[in-house]
């Protein structure tokens, strides 16, 4: 069973299928907060950073289904040339790391150069789409801890340099059925999220995966966008 669902997600993202179907999708619009902070300037096409809720509550369809919008968001932004920082998390301890960070913002080969590509356009090449198959394999399916993850972004975007610099101007999608702690963060993290809102008009955008609801991804996410809602 994992080496179909290995098998459809390379497919999927290789756009190799020849047909398949979507049970329970539903089409919905955003939900902006009714009170949001200013939004400064901002490159377009920049960093990604994404955490994957991977708890027990997340188990089935919700956790298939959320894996391969993860999957198709990562791979579009990396055939764009954009870097992704990816986490999946549950409990306290249940965090894993992926970097992927394009040929071009390496810093490509002379052949690439050559070759005139002025990205990083194109499919994703296979190496990184296997890691992130790898990646997006795994789960822990323990309880639900968005803090830590959210804490390990935040050393990472805070004071960016060395090998963290390339995720400077990043923003966050946060992949959760909102099944989380009330309130969702503890106070210190909480307010590093603020000042980074404030200096750098950061934005933390949460996809939402089942029924429109209330949930502790409003007072995390800028925005929460919804789909899946039988799931």
């Amino acid at each position: 069973r994992a080496g179909l669902r290995r098998l459809f997600l390379s497919r999927l993202a290789e756009r190799r299928l020849l047909g398949y179907a979507l049970e329970g999708w539903a089409e919905a619009s955003g939900r902006p907060r009714r009170r949001r902070l200013a939004r400064l300037p901002r490159e377009r096409g920049g960093p990604l950073v994404v955490c994957l809720d991977t708890s027990h509550s997340m188990a089935g369809g919700r956790e298939t289904i959320a894996k391969s919008v993860v999957l198709e968001a990562v791979r579009a932004a990396h055939a764009q040339g954009r870097p992704c920082l990816l986490f999946a998390f549950s409990g306290a301890s249940d965090l894993a790391e992926l970097r992927l960070t394009p040929a071009a913002r390496r810093g490509a080969s002379k052949r690439r150069r050559d070759a005139g590509s002025g990205g990083a356009g194109g499919s994703m090449d296979r190496r990184s789409l296997t890691r992130l198959l790898d990646f997006l394999a795994c789960g822990f399916g323990g309880g639900t801890d968005v803090a830590s993850p959210l804490r390990r972004a935040l050393d990472v975007l805070e004071r960016p340099d060395g090998a963290d610099v390339v995720y400077s101007g990043a923003d966050l999608l946060l992949v959760s059925d909102g099944e989380l702690p009330d309130p969702p963060l503890d106070p210190p993290t909480a307010e590093r999220l603020r000042r980074l809102r404030s200096r750098q008009g950061f934005e933390v955008h949460g996809l939402l995966v089942g029924a429109p609801r209330p949930t502790p991804l409003d007072q995390l996410c800028d925005e929460v966008h919804t789909c899946l809602s039988r799931f």
